[in-house]
C-alpha cells in the first residue's frame, strides 16, 4: 500500500515540476453558480462567473452574466428569467469558443470532476440553453486538490480542535495556513447571495480572487514553501522498514550521510577482522 503511495506523491511530484517548467500551456479555471442557494423564483443552477487565469502572465479572463449583458445592451435589474437564459447562453457560447481557440492547454482546477458541479456541469447547462459546448479532455485536467492529497497526505488541510480533526474546507485553511487569504473570497452560497441582492462585481472579484489564490497555492507547493497539517514521513513513506529505506533513498543528503556512515562501519569491521 506505501508503496504505491510513494509512487503517487513522486508523480504528484514531476506533475508539479512539469508546471513550473512549462507555465504557458496551463490556465487555471473557476465558476460561480447559483444552484448552490435555493432563495429566488430562479431554482436552476444558472451560471453567474467563469475566471480562467492565466500563470505565466497572472492576467485573467472573465466571462459574467454582468459583463455579457452590458455586451448585449441589456440589463439584469429585474431581469426574467427568459432574460437570463438569453444572457447567459451568450456568455457560455463565448466561453466555449474561447476554450476551443486556446487550443491544447492543461486546465487546472478545484474539485471540478463532479457532475453537479464541474465541467460536465457547465456543459450539461450550456445544451440545455440550446448550445454545443466544446468538450475540455479529460486527459487535459488537473484537480489542484487531489494533486494536494497526492503530495501531503489526506489530512493536509485539516483543523486540530479538542484532540479531533475537523475539516474545515481544504482551500479555506491551506490559504488561512499561508497568508494567502484574500477578504473578498466568497463561499459559493455567498456568491449566490450576492448576486439575487444584485452585488455582481461582488461575485466576480470572489471567483477571480479564489482562481488565483489555486495559482499562488501551486506555486507555493512547487517550491516546496506550502505549509500544511501533514507529516510527510508518515503520511507519505509510512513507518515501516521499506518506507525509512525508501526515504532515506529518495533524500540525497540523509543517503550520503548513511553511505558514510555505512563506508566507515564496514572499514571498521575490516580491520577488526584482520587484526584478529
Amino acid at each position: 500500500m506505501k508503496t504505491y503511495r510513494v509512487k503517487e506523491y513522486k508523480r504528484a511530484l514531476s506533475t508539479l515540476h512539469q508546471y513550473m517548467d512549462n507555465k504557458k500551456d496551463y490556465a487555471f479555471i473557476h465558476y460561480s453558480c447559483k444552484g448552490f442557494l435555493r432563495m429566488s423564483e430562479d431554482k436552476v443552477d444558472r451560471i453567474l462567473v467563469i475566471c480562467i487565469h492565466f500563470p505565466y502572465n497572472g492576467s485573467n479572463k472573465i466571462f459574467s452574466l454582468r459583463n455579457t449583458a452590458l455586451i448585449m445592451k441589456l440589463s439584469l435589474h429585474d431581469a426574467t428569467s427568459d432574460v437570463l437564459d438569453k444572457v447567459e447562453a451568450h456568455m457560455l457560447d463565448r466561453y466555449f469558443k474561447y476554450a476551443k481557440d486556446m487550443g491544447n492547454v492543461t486546465w487546472l482546477h478545484w474539485n471540478m470532476d463532479d457532475s453537479s458541479y464541474g465541467f460536465c456541469a457547465l456543459e450539461e447547462r450550456h445544451i440545455s440553453l440550446g448550445g454545443e459546448p466544446f468538450k475540455i479532455d479529460e486527459r487535459n485536467r488537473i484537480n489542484v486538490a487531489i494533486l494536494l492529497k497526492r503530495l501531503y497526505g489526506q489530512t493536509y488541510a485539516s483543523l486540530e480542535e479538542n484532540s479531533q480533526i475537523i475539516d474545515k474546507g481544504k482551500l479555506y485553511v491551506t490559504l488561512r495556513k499561508n497568508g494567502l487569504y484574500d477578504k473578498e473570497i466568497l463561499t459559493l452560497p455567498e456568491e449566490a447571495k450576492a448576486f439575487d441582492d444584485r452585488k455582481y462585481p461582488e461575485v466576480e472579484t470572489s471567483t477571480s480572487a479564489k482562481v488565483r489564490a489555486f495559482s499562488y497555492v501551486m506555486d507555493k507547493a512547487a517550491n516546496r514553501e506550502l505549509l500544511t497539517n501533514s507529516n510527510k514521513f508518515v503520511d507519505v513513506y509510512g513507518i515501516s522498514v521499506y518506507g525509512v529505506l525508501q526515504y532515506v533513498r529518495d533524500n540525497a543528503l540523509l543517503a550520503a550521510i548513511f553511505a558514510i556512515i555505512g563506508s566507515t562501519i564496514g572499514s571498521i569491521i575490516a580491520n577488526l577482522i584482520r587484526s584478529l
